[in-house]
């Protein structure tokens, strides 16, 4: 592995365990918001608050990318509807199921499942739309995710 691969390796490495780190605590930190009573729909608020945080978060990156390398981080436009479009639809979509999924199993299993889900879908599409190859790293966090899920959902009492 050369050196300029060796550096990108660790700082995906990094990268993955900040963006991980961070997402465990945002949903520690937004969870005591869907147990309480005055917010009406405050279940609704958490997806909606993370979602917003990482609006922000993208926005800055595009416009960063913009001002102070001179590079557009926006698609064609043509495309520019298209993704906004399915954009909502997946916000709205994947956090609808997402409360009722924690509504019914919990968070301890709804966030790894999820995780799992993105990695997996991720690494299929991939391989599909952008041919990209299903790597060994792709595969083992496949495995590693999946034999996480299994000791976290022993304990798990679903409303049937």
């Amino acid at each position: 592995m050369s050196a300029a691969e060796s550096g990108r390796f660790r700082r995906g490495i990094i990268l993955g365990v900040v963006s991980a780190l961070g997402y465990s605590i945002s949903n520690l930190a937004l969870r005591p918001l869907s147990d309480t009573s005055y917010i009406s729909g405050g279940d609704l608020w958490v997806p909606a608050l993370k979602g917003l945080l990482t609006a922000i978060v993208a926005w800055l990156l595009v416009s960063r990318r913009l001002l102070i390398h001179r590079e557009s981080a926006l698609p064609p436009g043509c495309l520019f509807p298209a993704l906004v479009l399915a954009a909502i639809l997946m916000q709205f979509g994947e956090n609808l199921a997402f409360q009722v999924a924690l509504g019914h199993i919990g968070l301890a299993i709804t966030v790894p499942l999820v995780f799992a889900r993105i990695i997996c879908v991720g690494a299929v599409l991939g391989r599909i739309l952008l041919h990209d190859l299903v790597t060994m790293e792709v595969v083992s966090s496949m495995v590693v995710i999946f034999a996480a899920i299994c000791p976290l959902s022993y304990g798990t009492v679903a409303d049937v």
